[in-house]
């Protein structure tokens, strides 16, 4: 967590939907993390192919990179 509170970069951060990859420790890395944003729900286990992910993290993606330029 001390690494990565360090990291002033805008960050999105995508949690994940299992044991190695779990929906609080991306809250954690938010927390420490200055210019970091959770995006809350975007993976699930009904992603099957590239479009399916594509359509998942889009939005979240679009929208931040909106708030960049505002």
């Amino acid at each position: 967590m001390e690494e990565v509170s360090a990291v002033t970069a805008p960050t999105l951060v995508f949690p994940g939907i299992d044991e190695r990859h779990p929906t609080a420790l991306a809250a954690r890395l938010v927390e420490v993390m200055p210019r970091a944003r959770l995006v809350p729900t975007a993976f699930s286990a009904g992603l099957r192919t590239a479009d399916d992910l594509a359509a998942a993290v889009a939005p979240a993606i679009s929208e931040f990179l909106a708030d960049l330029h505002r």
